[in-house]
């Protein structure tokens, strides 16, 4: 009969040490400070380098499209001289444009359905335009009046990648380029595989 009346005794004995070991932070379950302050730092980290990169991926993807755009538009014209039985002007709008702003147009407006191109214009971002010839004519037959190559290189402000579409001279085939390592209208694109 002692004995079961020492067990009682004995199990309050360890659930006050162990209660005694929870309340003085051994074993206890949750975070320290520390511990919650350096996973919010780290989450910190980690969500300035995606913002950054995401920002980086937004502004190419922008420059991606309006370099598609361009090229998508020049490759309409380029078929309308043979179906309207007369060449088609294109004329290039160089410097700084804001999004939204005017890029290119044609002469007559019955090459194209859309005769003025505007920057794709969903964002605040300005473009720098820049043209080796800022107008040319598309004949039939796709040819273009000019007898050296044509290219129109598009950039970003505050971003450092070039696009290029290049309207090749007589044939009047077009290519897109790209250099990631400028952003000069001046310079060239360095790679014409893919942009």
């Amino acid at each position: 009969m002692k004995q079961q009346a020492l067990k009682p005794l004995a199990n309050f004995g360890n659930n006050r040490r162990q209660h005694m070991n929870n309340a003085s932070g051994d074993g206890a379950k949750g975070f320290t400070i520390i511990e919650l302050m350096v996973t919010v730092a780290i989450l910190g980290i980690v969500m300035g380098i995606t913002i950054t990169e995401s920002g980086r991926a937004y502004n190419r993807d922008k420059l991606n499209e309006a370099s598609l755009l361009l090229s998508g538009w020049l490759d309409e014209i380029a078929n309308e001289p043979d179906a309207i039985g007369q060449s088609c002007t294109v004329t290039v709008t160089t410097g700084a444009i804001a999004s939204g702003g005017q890029i290119a147009s044609v002469t007559p407006t019955t090459c194209s359905s859309t005769p003025t191109l505007r920057l794709p214009g969903l964002s605040n971002l300005s473009f720098t335009v820049g043209a080796t010839q800022t107008s040319w004519s598309f004949t039939r037959r796709n040819a273009i009046d000019a007898t050296s190559d044509i290219d129109i290189k598009l950039s970003l402000s505050n971003f450092t990648a070039l696009r290029c579409v290049r309207v090749r001279a007589i044939s009047g085939l077009l290519r897109l380029g790209r250099d990631n390592t400028t952003s000069n209208v001046s310079s060239t694109c360095s790679n014409w595989s893919t942009i």
